[in-house]
């Protein structure tokens, strides 16, 4: 659920962004959450089931599950589409939510088919870089570029009264060079929200929603509109 319950909407203004998606497809739980910039979806195996979908409350459910967890090893999910509630159960706890009504956004219509620039860095190195360079972008809407040219990797902040930063980081790169801007923010939420030891980005285009993920792992994608940047 961490991993994608940072990227839901907090402004109540369309309720069905501050929920998480729920859904199941024989013996597939997928589970993602939007904000309308940027996006997470999780795949869990299950046993086989019904196909059923619903949206919960994102801070409720999340807040509830953690509780549980604490105190216990085995926690059962219960969808029940025609009451219009799912629960969380233990042996001695209980916890019902109200599904949230609504139509969830077509995430994966945005999804590019192709990409044309492909990235390999350790965490540690992407996070190191990202960071820098958003000290100087704080007053600036937290613009930072990640600028990949012959095959080197850096990570750019707009030249402001505060200062800039270029910032080389290691990595491999597979594919054409591309410049991007991004919210420093988002990039930052996605390696502390998903234990990985290398990131892997993959874009086409410098507007284009930029897929990222862990090394090794077809379970979990997090995708981010690039902003447009005029520097």
């Amino acid at each position: 659920i961490q991993k994608v319950q940072f990227v839901v909407a907090v402004d109540e203004g369309r309720p069905v962004l501050t929920g998480i998606y729920f859904k199941t497809e024989k013996d597939k739980l997928i589970i993602a959450g939007t904000d309308g910039y940027r996006m997470a979806e999780q795949i869990i195996k299950i046993e086989k089931t019904d196909d059923v979908v619903c949206i919960i409350p994102a801070k409720s459910f999340a807040e509830i599950l953690k509780l549980f967890s604490a105190k216990s090893d085995q926690i059962k999910f219960v969808i029940n589409n025609e009451r219009n509630f799912a629960k969380l159960e233990t042996e001695d706890m209980q916890a019902q939510f109200r599904m949230i009504d609504g139509e969830y956004p077509d995430y994966k219509a945005i999804l590019p088919d192709d990409f044309s620039t492909e990235v390999r860095i350790s965490s540690s190195e992407f996070s190191n870089g990202i960071k820098l360079s958003s000290i100087f972008s704080r007053d600036i809407g937290n613009m930072i570029k990640i600028v990949i040219k012959d095959k080197s990797i850096k990570s750019l902040s707009q030249p402001s009264e505060a200062g800039s930063n270029v910032t080389e980081m290691l990595g491999e790169v597979d594919g054409e060079d591309i410049s991007i801007a991004f919210n420093a923010k988002y990039l930052l939420d996605f390696v502390n929200n998903v234990q990985t030891d290398e990131v892997v980005f993959k874009a086409e285009g410098p507007l284009k929603p930029v897929l990222f993920s862990r090394s090794g792992g077809k379970d979990y994608f997090y995708l981010v509109m690039p902003m447009k940047a005029t520097w």
